[in-house]
């Protein structure tokens, strides 16, 4: 293997994992910020899902077909810090919410244990969400982007 290969190597298994970029980008839909059935704020980009005022998700892997994120808890996360969360998200034709959201997994000890966690049910949005329903997400009045997909 040539030196310059091997460093890179090296350098993927010892720079964490929280660095990494996302395997593609989060869709267009997720994109922007958001008001969640709560009203607590999000705001969502191709690295970073802000959630309220305090808690922050490191988008590391994104999945437009099966409508997943995978991301690491900030460290400074009012509770799971450091852990790791599986996001799944699905369309919702229901003006003015435009998707709907559930964190299925948010305390995984690795993102492998998180991206295993398929448990989310989309056909029962109302208790697909470990029993819970999936909040369900529109555009904040502040958000002139207005993406589409």
């Amino acid at each position: 293997m040539k030196p310059a290969r091997s460093f890179l190597l090296l350098m993927a298994l010892v720079v964490p994992s929280v660095l990494e970029a996302p395997s593609s980008p989060v869709p267009d839909l997720l994109r922007g910020s958001f008001v969640d059935d709560y009203q607590v704020p999000h705001v969502i980009n191709d690295t970073m899902w802000s959630l309220g005022s305090r808690d922050r998700y490191h988008i590391v892997a994104s999945n437009d077909s099966a409508r997943y994120l995978i991301a690491r808890n900030a460290t400074g996360n009012t509770s799971d810090a450091g852990k790791w969360t599986r996001i799944d998200w699905m369309v919702l034709p229901m003006p003015p919410y435009e998707w709907a959201f559930c964190l299925i997994e948010y305390k995984a000890e690795s993102r492998a244990e998180a991206l295993a966690n398929v448990r989310a049910d989309r056909e029962h949005p109302r208790t697909g969400c470990n029993g819970f329903p999936f909040s369900r997400m529109r555009r904040a009045a502040s958000d002139s982007s207005q993406h589409r997909s």
